[in-house]
């Protein structure tokens, strides 16, 4: 990952409730970190219905959906995440459920 590129991100994760509190330099050695920092492409699926929960993911930069599909195939848009910095899928680590009863998609 290019300096700049880094430098951004950290900023991102300065600002966020979860990373509040850690120095610059911790923060950057998690970005460093294989499989911490992921992109996605624009219909990509982030979580699965049925998926079982074991991160919780934070909006760097973009939009995600999150989404339920009715059985006639029908999309129930529960919400759309644009912030930076925000948590998603937290809830369901956090009570301990079995599987996700929603997906989040890359928008």
């Amino acid at each position: 990952m290019e300096e700049k590129r880094k430098e951004e991100l950290c900023n991102v994760l300065r600002k966020s409730r979860l990373c509040r509190g850690l120095e610059k330099e911790e923060i950057r050695k998690l970005l460093e970190q294989e499989g911490m920092v992921r992109p996605f492409h624009k219909g990509e699926r982030i979580i699965r219905e049925m998926d079982r929960p074991t991160a919780v993911y934070m909006l760097l930069e973009g939009c995600v959906i999150i989404a339920k599909d009715t059985l006639s195939g029908k999309r129930i848009l529960m919400t759309q995440l644009e912030i930076p910095g925000t948590l998603f899928g937290e809830v369901y680590v956090f009570m301990k459920k079995d599987h996700y009863d929603m997906y989040v998609e890359a928008a």
